[in-house]
């Protein structure tokens, strides 16, 4: 139970980071993420980053459930490689 307790814990956590970066002010947001990674007392990046990635999942699950999937998974993996190819290759 613990685990699954530090899980949601770790998403709402990647909730409001999400929030705040959508904000207007991501100076603030960058700030406050900062404290939270590096303050007195900091939470365990991993952790963040598990959290950051349980919220992703979420999403693209529920978009492919918008999209009358049956593999939630297949689809979610053929839409993410279509995105990492639409994006522009990093410079040398």
């Amino acid at each position: 139970m613990a685990d699954q307790e530090h899980k949601e814990d770790a998403t709402r956590v990647a909730i409001e980071f999400l929030m705040l970066w959508m904000s207007e002010d991501r100076q603030a947001a960058a700030v406050h993420i900062a404290e939270v990674l590096h303050g007195d007392t900091p939470s365990d990046p991993a952790q963040v980053i598990a959290g950051l990635l349980n919220l992703n999942m979420l999403t693209i699950f529920e978009l492919a459930r918008t999209q009358g999937t049956q593999d939630h998974r297949a689809w979610a993996e053929e839409y993410l490689q279509q995105r990492s190819l639409r994006l522009p290759k990093a410079s040398d």
